[in-house]
């Protein structure tokens, strides 16, 4: 059972996490995230949903024994999503990585908290990383035309 003050503490805009019971195998994860979602019954019953799913497969009945058990992740009103390659432009912490559907791990999403700024310290690692590999390209490509003209 769920006490009413415990089914206050839940938000139904939150993407909440929750360590697999058990042995961990292949099998753990299959067709399971391991995020939820809220879902509220009329008769006022809380389950947590997993993300994996669209429908109402592998929910969790929230009690006040396992309520501590799932931990907020973030507030989809405080993020955005983003695509994967931009989320190393931010700090530490204002990024997150989740499975929220069913890509699961293999194809996470990403989002960002919607106050995150960009770290200019970042940026410029990451045009600098940019323009080194790009150079060293141009040398390699240099490099393998002088030895077909030596060749020829």
């Amino acid at each position: 059972m769920l006490s009413e003050e415990n089914k206050n503490r839940l938000n139904d805009r939150v993407l909440y996490k929750k360590s697999p019971p058990g042995k961990r195998d292949e099998y753990t994860y299959w067709c399971k995230n391991w995020t939820f979602t809220v879902k509220r019954y009329g008769d006022g019953r809380v389950f947590m949903k997993d993300t994996y799913w669209t429908t109402e497969s592998n929910c969790i009945e929230v009690t006040d024994d396992n309520i501590d058990e799932f931990v907020e992740i973030f507030n989809f009103d405080d993020v955005t999503e983003m695509r994967s390659d931009y989320r190393d432009e931010y700090e530490d912490g204002d990024t997150y990585c989740v499975a929220v559907d069913s890509g699961g791990m293999a194809y996470p999403k990403y989002f960002v908290k919607k106050d995150a700024k960009r770290s200019k310290e970042k940026l410029i690692k990451k045009y600098e990383d940019e323009i080194k590999s790009l150079e060293n390209r141009l040398e390699y490509k240099r490099e393998s035309l002088a030895r077909l003209k030596n060749d020829c």
